[in-house]
């Protein structure tokens, strides 16, 4: 929980990602940190969580798990949804205003500047996206920049043109400065943009403006690439991007762009690349020789990212797997989920009087169990980071109302390993013997990972999936178990001081993100290193609230909440002299 914070602490200082982007930017610092943090917390979280789930259900019955599942982790998500997560919305709305950017990071903007009546709405990639002359006027006129990358996706304004066909905005962004090789987030180009959703007038107007035929994204990609991507990749990226097309005219439009591109000069970067394959390739399962990990389960993704899931029409569909609803706290959802999934199986197991664990002790309580583990969730995590095409250190994250199963099913693999590990606990003397060397290779493979993941250079090269699925699968297994063995040789003992600290830390979780957001704000324009901010915003959040923790929080009915009722500690009279 306390790592989170520093996690949502770190990510004002990484280009693009986070609503506050600080003037002091330190992207590759700051995104090993998320990285090193994101690759295996989340997967200690719900190991713990399936111990304490299994050692209630075996100690108490399965009807006491799911009322204390239901006070201590689906009631606070209910009461957060309708308090944190509104009040985060609306900071985010206020620090996403362009003059509030202006006034934080630059000092004051002057009251007649046009930014001071803009809203979040009222930005250049929504103007680029819709094709408004006025909207783009003004927000260029206003100070825009035309080749900052959105915060949310990570895509320039002159790309949104480029997706959605809007070649007079195209114009007129490459008129006011956007650069026709200016890059994404993914490393791809406004052309790659516009020939992967077909968009053959802007692939024309952008080869006309100089746009590089052969420009190469992270994954080694090139325009004619994105032009051949298959149905499977196609969905999910225009899903992500809430974009609208048509299949056939997606089709035809991409064959008119690839003619386009290839009279350029322009060549395949990598065979059989973004999912493509032949109908005959697809019918068998198999493509293009070493690409064939690309192409996964076509049908899968094509649902997951198609309608059937939307509710209602308009300009805001709710989407019942993507709209985003639970934000930073997606996991108490997830929990949720994988509780109630947990006690089918458990009231099944009660009826036929199976043994737990089903598996024997040395491969659940001996670092034996890593013989079927690992397997397991490496193909889980096969199909994290859009197959492959927008890489990410560590498992995905979805925040809307039904999990994408992939996803969990990956935490339900390490929620499970916790629930077994309780049938055969023996105190971590067997299961972390050998913490020190799975720190020390954790550790050592964590860097190898990141650049197996997200390639050496902004070209790509050094980007392996196969590799970097392998070591994202046994980076958070080798940290999860070395720090088992780790905190069992330092807090042998019980602690007042740590019980305090893990019993504050849900509360912080839960509510420091509206809090950080604001301190970020506060702190973007200061001229002081990106390391020291980073200290004072994570310090002084984490200060605030266990103030309140501690006087507003612990010994009353929400601190009764989260963790069970505390009672205060009463005052000791002196003893009267004698």
């Amino acid at each position: 929980m306390l790592l989170g914070i520093a996690l949502h602490g770190a990510l004002s200082f990484i280009p693009g990602v986070w609503p506050v982007e600080d003037s002091q930017q330190s992207g590759d610092l700051f995104g090993l940190l998320v990285s090193f943090i994101h690759g295996f917390r989340m997967q200690l979280f719900f190991l713990m969580s399936g111990f304490f789930t299994a050692m209630l259900w075996k100690q108490r019955g399965l009807g006491p798990v799911l009322r204390q599942r239901s006070m201590r982790v689906l009631l606070p998500l209910l009461i957060a949804a309708f308090t944190v997560i509104p009040a985060m919305n609306v900071v985010i709305d206020a620090v996403s205003d362009p003059a509030a950017n202006a006034s934080a990071a630059f000092g004051e903007a002057p009251a007649e500047d046009p930014r001071a009546s803009q809203t979040a709405e009222w930005n250049v990639w929504l103007a680029a996206a819709t094709g408004d002359p006025a909207m783009l006027d003004a927000t260029l006129t206003a100070g825009a920049d035309p080749n900052a990358p959105d915060p949310t996706f990570g895509v320039t304004p002159l790309a949104w043109a480029a997706l959605e066909g809007r070649t007079e905005a195209a114009d007129a962004l490459l008129r006011r400065g956007a650069k026709i090789e200016g890059r994404n987030r993914d490393g791809s180009t406004a052309l790659h943009s516009a020939a992967f959703m077909g968009r053959a007038n802007a692939v024309a107007v952008l080869l006309s403006a100089g746009a590089d035929p052969n420009a190469r994204n992270a994954n080694g990609e090139t325009p004619l690439d994105s032009a051949k991507a298959g149905p499977e990749v196609t969905a999910y990226i225009a899903g992500l991007l809430q974009l609208t097309y048509d299949e056939d005219e997606t089709r035809r439009g991409r064959a008119e762009a690839a003619a386009l591109i290839a009279e350029r000069g322009g060549e395949s970067g990598a065979a059989g690349s973004l999912g493509a394959k032949t109908e005959g390739e697809a019918a068998q399962g198999t493509g293009a020789e070493g690409d064939d990990y690309n192409f996964v389960a076509p049908w899968y993704w094509e649902f997951v990212y198609s309608d059937a899931l939307t509710l209602g029409g308009g300009e805001e569909p709710f989407n019942l797997m993507h709209t985003p609803l639970f934000h930073h706290l997606w996991f108490l959802w997830f929990l949720v989920w994988l509780v109630a999934l947990f006690a089918a199986l458990a009231a099944l197991w009660d009826k036929f009087r199976l043994r737990w664990p089903p598996l024997p002790a040395r491969l659940v309580a001996s670092p034996w169990l890593l013989a079927w583990a690992l397997p397991l969730t490496a193909a889980a995590q096969w199909l994290m980071g859009v197959e492959g095409i927008v890489p990410d250190f560590g498992p995905d994250t979805a925040t809307g109302l039904i999990p994408p199963p992939h996803i969990l099913l990956y935490y339900a693999i390490f929620f499970g390993f916790g629930a077994l590990y309780f049938g055969r606990n023996e105190g971590g003397e067997r299961i972390a013997r050998g913490w020190p060397w799975m720190l020390a290779l954790g550790l050592l493979l964590f860097l190898p990972g990141v650049i197996f993941t997200y390639g050496a250079d902004d070209s790509g090269a050094g980007v392996n999936r196969p590799l970097a699925v392998l070591v994202q699968t046994a980076y958070p297994w080798l940290m999860t178990l070395g720090l088992m063995g780790l905190f069992r040789a330092l807090l042998r003992e019980g602690s007042r001081a740590v019980r305090y600290v893990s019993d504050s830390a849900y509360w912080l979780y839960v509510t420091h993100l509206p809090l950080i957001i604001l301190l970020q704000y506060a702190v973007a324009g200061w001229a002081l290193p990106a390391v020291l901010k980073f200290a004072i915003v994570c310090a002084a959040a984490t200060a605030a609230l266990l103030l309140v923790y501690q006087y507003g929080v612990r010994y009353t009915p929400v601190g009764t909440l989260l963790n069970g009722k505390r009672t205060r500690p009463q005052r000791t009279a002196p003893a009267a002299a004698e």
